[in-house]
């Protein structure tokens, strides 16, 4: 899987660079659409460390994170967990999905059993 970091308002250093590739790189073992990784660290006085990335999916819409830490080791720390769970969670939607998992809306009249024949009485 390819990933792509990027730094605005700040440089990032070879050890910053490894760091993410070690955390980030293996993010596909969670779903196995996942094909790229964009990740951009910009550095604010207010904030420290704003990060943001976007999981890039084979198919449709690509997973976004956002996070504010004090450091570039944390704020991708961070992203990880974040992009674990999402990940996660758009994997078993679809598994659940293909499963017939899905849970109708009741009816209006909240009554979902069989309808009684006209002969019997409750």
């Amino acid at each position: 899987m390819e990933l792509e970091l990027k730094g605005r308002h700040t440089n990032l250093g070879d050890d910053v660079r490894a760091y993410a590739a070690e955390k980030l790189g293996n993010i596909a073992k969670y779903n196995a659409a996942a094909r790229r990784i964009e990740v951009v660290l910009d550095e604010d006085k207010r904030h420290g460390i704003r990060a943001e990335a976007i999981v890039h999916m084979g198919r449709g819409k690509p997973v976004v994170a956002h996070c504010d830490a004090p450091s570039a080791e944390a704020a991708i720390d961070r992203l990880h967990d974040l992009l674990e769970r999402a990940l996660r969670t758009k994997k078993e939607k679809v598994r659940d999905r293909k499963r017939g998992r899905h849970h109708p809306a009741a009816p209006a009249d909240g009554f979902s059993g069989p309808m009684p024949s006209p002969g019997e009485e409750e």
